[in-house]
């Protein structure tokens, strides 16, 4: 096993990972939401592949102990704890010697496919050492999965109200507007177009970024590598949605969307999501599209499934701090739970 920086994980990797597996995705992950932590790649060489397992380490004192914490590298943004591990006998191998080596109380995964192959390796493995794990929702996740990039073939299965509501908005906006859609997919295009998403953004609902820097440098990084769609919806050139795509091997993600609340009456939202979903089907040749973190009700009409995201927990029992972790946050609240069963 070897221990590496984000930067020599970077030099060794040729592999064709999705984007949250990416060295230059995690990079920048740490550098604007984990930078009071120290970022690690375990990797392991294989017969034929190499296994990867990024981790950042903390510190915490809590309740008069000194807590270390070792934790999948993920963050606000991540939808996918997805580490590029061939099966899960190479997992557990691979989190079994981390363990051996580190000191540690607590391990802590988030963004992980319940059932999945870490889910499984954890699993095994905590039963076998005797640690105390628990597993707990973290989100839901929609997706789409189709056998060709067949754009008639996906419009025409959509729910009838959704199909109605694109024909009847799309033809009521071109007769009041100017209408433009527009992707940026090209750095030197990209100036325009993340100004157009950030106006948006500050005229939606939603609340400012935590990490302000990190959409436009994490816009910048996938522009260059050619895999940033970046979508813009303008009425009479006044951008009123805006949506951050990012597309690699055959996969797309819906990373960020907005859209302008004084046009919601329009469906505005809805209509660039089409044109999106054309545009990643008809050029890009997409299969897969995944509509990032949240169940939000309206995804369901656009997608074919729904998965469920957890976090895992697992509490060092061979440390001070690990039993009294695992009696606070797995013990207790199973004992109030059962009371509460009691007395229902």
């Amino acid at each position: 096993m070897r221990i590496l920086s984000i930067a020599e994980y970077a030099e060794l990797n040729n592999q064709p990972l999705r984007f949250e597996q990416q060295p230059g995705w995690l990079s920048l992950l740490h550098k604007h939401c984990l930078s009071n932590t120290e970022a690690r790649i375990y990797t392991q060489q294989g017969a034929e592949s190499q296994s990867a397992l990024p981790v950042y380490r903390s510190k915490q004192r809590i309740l008069g102990l000194n807590l270390c914490r070792l934790e999948g590298l993920t963050g606000l943004y991540s939808s996918h704890y997805l580490p590029p591990v061939t099966d899960v006998a190479a997992l557990k191998e691979l989190l079994h010697d981390i363990l051996a080596t580190e000191n540690w109380d607590v391990l802590r995964f988030s963004a992980v496919d319940e059932g999945g192959d870490l889910h499984r390796a954890l699993t095994s493995l905590a039963g076998q050492e005797g640690w105390t794990l628990t597993c707990r929702p973290d989100f839901e996740h929609w997706y789409l999965r189709l056998d060709s990039a067949d754009c008639d073939g996906y419009f025409a299965q959509l729910p009838g109200a959704l199909r109605s509501t694109l024909k009847r908005k799309g033809a009521k906006v071109s007769s009041q507007f100017q209408v433009l859609f527009d992707c940026c997919d090209q750095p030197e295009q990209l100036a325009v177009a993340l100004d157009a998403y950030q106006q948006v953004y500050a005229n939606s609902w939603k609340n400012p970024e935590l990490y302000p820097d990190f959409i436009p440098e994490l816009c910048h990084w996938a522009a260059r590598q050619g895999w940033l769609r970046l979508g813009v919806m303008y009425l009479d050139r006044t951008p009123v949605a805006a949506q951050i795509w990012l597309v690699l091997n055959g996969e797309a993600s819906i990373f960020k969307l907005a859209y302008d609340d004084a046009y919601q009456q329009w469906s505005v939202g809805s209509l660039l999501t089409a044109f999106m979903v054309r545009r990643a089907l008809n050029e890009d040749n997409v299969t897969s599209i995944d509509y990032g973190k949240g169940g939000e009700s309206y995804k369901k009409d656009w997608m074919s499934g729904c998965l469920q995201r957890v976090q895992l927990e697992c509490y060092n029992s061979a440390t001070l701090a690990g039993r009294v972790m695992a009696l606070r946050h797995a013990y207790l609240p199973r004992l109030r739970d059962r009371l509460l069963d009691r007395t229902t």
